[in-house]
């Protein structure tokens, strides 16, 4: 499936962006980072990629991205990931984290930079 994603990313390279839902960047890594990597392909060094997904926090605290993780690893490969963990796909990929945003849902906003 994220093939589909991947060839749309070079049709339309103006806006890199990479959204919540099945088989994006909740994929299993390999899969997570060839997407990434299409994006910075396309968007070339210097294009900003935003990315929304629900990150986990470190700790113990409760958060909806850990029971959506929980369900995602018992029915499936996908996985929700924390800061640190996008943090080494976006590199594996040739992308930096600027900043995470916080938003009043349980999603954040992944700010990045293609190196």
């Amino acid at each position: 499936m994220h093939e589909l994603f991947e060839a749309q990313v070079v049709r339309s390279p103006d806006a890199v962006a990479v959204v919540h839902g099945e088989q994006r960047c909740h994929s299993p890594d390999a899969a997570a980072v060839s997407l990434l990597q299409s994006a910075a392909k396309a968007g070339g060094p210097g294009a900003r990629v935003l990315i929304v997904e629900a990150v986990m926090p470190d700790g113990d605290e409760p958060h909806v991205a850990k029971t959506i993780d929980l369900t995602m690893l018992a029915m499936g490969s996908g996985k929700e990931r924390t800061r640190s963990e996008y943090e080494s796909l976006l590199n594996a990929a040739g992308i930096s984290i600027d900043r995470v945003v916080s938003t009043p849902t349980p999603y954040s906003i992944i700010e990045a930079t293609i190196d």
